[in-house]
């Protein structure tokens, strides 16, 4: 049910890593995930990158 859901809302099948400039307010402490024109965006900013990453995706089920 995730991958159909996933499949539907990321309908161009992308998924991309932005690198924020420091200062840029996250959502999340960390990072933030977004789903634009059918793209999965993941967003940090520099000083957090490498920083709790298995943390980066915890709200993808909200999204969906």
């Amino acid at each position: 049910m995730m991958v159909e859901g996933f499949t539907e809302a990321v309908t161009s099948s992308e998924i991309r890593l932005e690198i924020a400039p420091e200062g840029t307010k996250m959502k999340d402490t960390y990072s933030e995930i977004e789903i634009v024109d059918g793209v999965f965006v993941l967003r940090t900013i520099p000083y957090y990158f490498g920083t709790n990453v298995d943390y980066v995706a915890t709200g993808v089920v909200d999204l969906l």
